[in-house]
């Protein structure tokens, strides 16, 4: 599979959720290996598409 729409529907998966180890468990996958997967994403875009914290994820101006 493309690596962009895996990456995009990884993202998709995490936002729906909010949660890493949630979107992670979804898409059969570890934590580490979305958290690369969406520095990934964020990296070849330029911009930062999410706001991390403990609890949840939230969207940046630019991931929205």
């Amino acid at each position: 599979m493309n690596f962009l729409i895996s990456s995009l529907q990884s993202f998709m998966t995490l936002i729906e959720t909010e949660n890493f180890t949630q979107a992670a468990e979804k898409g059969f996958m570890t934590n580490p290996t979305l958290t690369k997967i969406i520095q990934r994403l964020e990296n070849n875009l330029g911009e930062k598409l999410l706001i991390r914290n403990n609890q949840k994820v939230e969207l940046t101006q630019a991931g929205q």
